[in-house]
């Protein structure tokens, strides 16, 4: 839209109960010029404004039933009625790599961050043994009444000795150990309001569902009021909206098992000292490539697909099992399939480069995050890069671009990038399907509103036709004084 000449895009970034709120505010001021309206005619009209059906239900109703929205065509084998799904987002979870008939957990369920603890102590060797029950349930315990966690520390009082050997660990990309520590349900234990200590783990688990299948206030209390059961009050309840918002980064995951093998396995994980895959394997869950296949004397595109969930890499792995079904029809089993990949004509050489190339763009963010730290006083963690699309390339840039969008000379702050992922997005400054050009150099971080503006134009094409004060002319000074800083290179030549 255009106001006194400037161009810019508009969000709908309104709540339902925002516009409610609206509603009542403009009838009660309309009230003192039209006699018509009175009480029953602004009930009326909420009652038609209220029958909007919620994002979170999808297109269709109990009467025009669709598999796009929460009211399925699917019948339930038992009842012999239509599934109507309580949120439409529920199809998009997943099952259960055990119960395919389960939703997987979610992360923040208090199950699934006990679950993935005691996977991690199971796989440790401390001095060369493994962790006793007692020692396992001694560690969770101190953990859980910790406010900062150090695991090899907790584990060396526990154990009562000196850790002299200590392996099994996970690594992280800096070759630092990690491990699971509750940290979701410590955060919350801060929380005086929450009144965590009062809630049973089928009611944590069920909260960690809720919120993380829910993104608005709208939608969670929503699901409060649905789950009576849990006995929340209104002001638990919207301590726990708050607790969200502050902690979205830690609501946008989902385990790969559900609650119902995730209980069955706790019990066990404390008492064996063997990690899931050992527990399901010698359960008989997972079968061996050689029992998947015996039943078939060609190569099954639907189990070879089922965990490809990219649409491009599923296309291009379902040609390619024809290709070699094809071949089998025509010429028999080859001895042997040889994959050759592109390379350079020196291997070690692009080995090099590209351990060259990730250590300088570690060290390049390590530098960034510092710097954020120092500078805001925001602490960057692992947690704020899970579910946030492209968060590296964009911290890069937002600091290559000195915090400002190019196309707009608007500030971009760091907070509302870290905690409103799609407030921004990355655009190819040349758009792609010109350039071809998909490195950093062509990438730029800019308002989501700008991009939508500038569409599939260069720069120059979009900014010229603009009366404002940011221009095509304000944009190359900027340009130019980022090159003049040495924050970004010329690479025309």
């Amino acid at each position: 839209m255009s106001v006194d000449g400037e161009v810019f895009a508009v969000n709908n970034v309104f709540t339902i109960s925002a516009y409610r709120n609206e509603i009542s505010s403009l009838m009660d001021n309309q009230k003192q010029y039209h006699a018509f309206i009175d009480e029953d005619f602004v009930d009326q009209y909420l009652e038609i404004f209220n029958s909007k059906r919620a994002y979170y239900d999808g297109p269709g109703n109990e009467k025009s039933r669709t598999d796009y929205g929460r009211y399925t065509t699917e019948i339930d084998q038992e009842s012999g009625e239509y599934i109507t799904v309580p949120n439409l987002f529920e199809k998009l979870i997943g099952k259960c790599n055990v119960y395919p008939e389960q939703f997987r957990a979610s992360a923040g369920s208090y199950s699934a961050q006990e679950f993935n603890m005691l996977n991690d102590l199971n796989n440790l060797k401390v001095n060369g043994i493994k962790l006793t029950e007692g020692q396992k349930r001694e560690i969770v315990q101190v953990v859980l009444s910790s406010n900062v966690v150090n695991m090899k520390n907790i584990i060396k009082k526990v154990i009562n000795e000196p850790i002299e050997s200590f392996s099994g660990a996970r690594i992280d990309a800096k070759d630092k150990e990690i491990f699971h520590t509750f940290e979701l349900f410590r955060k919350m234990k801060k929380v005086d309001a929450l009144r965590i200590e009062d809630l049973s783990r089928e009611t944590l688990d069920e909260l960690g569902h809720i919120l993380t299948i829910n993104t608005d206030k709208e939608a969670i209390l929503c699901a409060f009021s649905e789950a009576e059961h849990l006995g929340l009050s209104f002001e638990i309840q919207e301590a726990f909206v708050e607790f969200r918002k502050k902690n979205s980064a830690f609501f946008n995951k989902w385990h790969s098992f559900s609650l119902k093998i995730i209980k069955e396995l706790i019990p066990q994980m404390y008492v064996e000292p063997k990690n899931q895959m050992e527990i399901l394997t010698e359960r008989g869950v997972f079968k061996s490539n050689t029992d998947l296949y015996k039943e078939y004397n060609k190569l099954s595109a639907k189990l070879i697909l089922d965990e490809i969930y990219n649409p491009v890499v599923k296309r291009s792995v379902n040609q390619s099992v024809k290709v070699i079904n094809k071949i089998i029809d025509c010429y028999g089993y080859p001895d042997e399939i040889i994959v050759e990949m592109a390379r350079d004509k020196n291997e070690k050489e692009q080995s090099k480069r590209i351990r060259d190339a990730q250590g300088k763009n570690e060290k390049e963010l390590s530098s960034i995050i510092k710097s954020i730290h120092n500078e805001y006083g925001i602490e960057i963690n692992e947690w704020h890069f899970q579910g946030h699309k492209a968060l590296k390339t964009k911290l890069r840039l937002w600091h290559e671009q000195g915090g400002k969008c190019p196309y707009s000379g608007q500030a971009i702050r760091i907070n509302e990038l870290l905690d409103e992922q799609f407030k921004f997005e990355i655009d190819h400054v040349i758009p792609i399907s010109i350039s071809f050009d998909d490195s950093r150099s062509n990438k730029v971080l800019v308002y989501r509103s700008e991009n939508q503006l500038k569409g599939n134009r260069t720069p120059f094409m979009y900014l010229r036709g603009l009366e404002r004060v940011w221009n095509f002319g304000q944009y190359s000074s900027y340009v130019n004084d980022l090159y003049s800083n040495k924050q970004i290179k010329d690479i025309s030549n």
